[in-house]
């Protein structure tokens, strides 16, 4: 499975959301756990967690040019943090750029492989821009998972480019990060459901390390549940409706199910033609009365 996150603006925390997601997805005993980091603005866990930095994207990059070393990702991965494996991604952006944009065109043939193993891989996209090397990988994903900090900032440029995000694979989710606006405000500025709140944790974020709090824990592990793939069933349960808005790490929908599609719940409604309130059909005060 390939799940792709990515952020549209600022760094709300893709990169830590990325490998605590890796570190607390449930799976199955003797998956394998890998993160890719695919970010056009160059890598950062090879220095601020020690790692090796090669192998790593270069030298996949570099493989892929060639079918008979196209080993697939592993081949390029080093020990990482909480049982995982990473696939680090030179410091440099103009490095990590063209490692990319090689990357690319093989990329399909890549992620393709990995599906027949048991595996568990998670590229790290980084900020999406327009026309960003990385798009060619998150199409491809099997969830695609948008990272936004509930600054009303942020929001704000996240809005236009949730329906064009929201055709690139056949489950996106939305994911916030604390603090902000509420999770009831957002849902309703941007129309869309989300697949809940992660604390933010400065130290964590600061040294890209899987936070060890027991609120961040609980409230990964249970996003990872909720956005993992269910079996599937004759009848989708609905997800419930909510009064309230939920703390962090809560969900809008039941485990298993493909949270936060980014679709709108429902079609505005055009003002009708009288000018009166499109909910009721009764003229407002001072448009359409005499």
């Amino acid at each position: 499975m390939l799940i792709a996150l990515c952020s549209v603006h600022g760094s709300p925390g893709v990169t830590t959301t990325t490998l605590a997601l890796a570190a607390h997805w449930p799976l199955p005993a003797g998956t394998r756990r890998l993160v890719v980091e695919c970010d056009p603005a160059g890598g950062e866990l090879h220095t601020r967690l020690g790692l090796a930095g090669t192998p790593g994207l270069t030298s996949l990059a570099a493989a892929s040019r060639h079918e008979g070393e196209r080993a697939g990702l592993w081949a390029h991965a080093v020990p990482g943090p909480a049982e995982t494996s990473v696939v680090t991604a030179p410091i440099s952006a103009a490095h990590a750029r063209i490692a990319l944009g090689v990357l690319a065109p093989f990329a399909a043939d890549l992620l393709r492989r990995e599906r027949h193993y048991r595996s568990l891989v998670l590229a790290d996209c980084g900020r999406m821009d327009p026309a960003s090397p990385a798009e060619a990988i998150a199409r491809r994903a099997d969830l695609l998972v948008v990272i936004s900090r509930a600054r009303p900032a942020d929001i704000a440029r996240l809005a236009p480019r949730l329906p064009d995000l929201a055709t690139w694979t056949p489950r996106p989710a939305l994911l916030l990060t604390s603090p902000g606006m509420s999770t009831r405000d957002v849902e309703s500025a941007l129309r869309v459901r989300t697949a809940g709140r992660i604390p933010h944790d400065r130290a964590a974020a600061w040294r890209a390390r899987v936070p060890r709090s027991r609120a961040y824990r609980t409230a990964v592990t249970a996003i990872a549940r909720a956005l993992t793939p269910a079996a599937p069933t004759a009848t989708p349960p609905s997800p419930p409706s909510r009064s309230v808005d939920e703390p962090a790490g809560t969900s809008t929908g039941g485990a298993g199910i493909a949270l936060a599609p980014l679709a709108h719940r429902a079609s505005p409604v055009a003002p009708s033609p009288s000018g009166g309130n499109p909910a009721t059909g009764k003229p407002q005060p001072g448009k359409g009365t005499p």
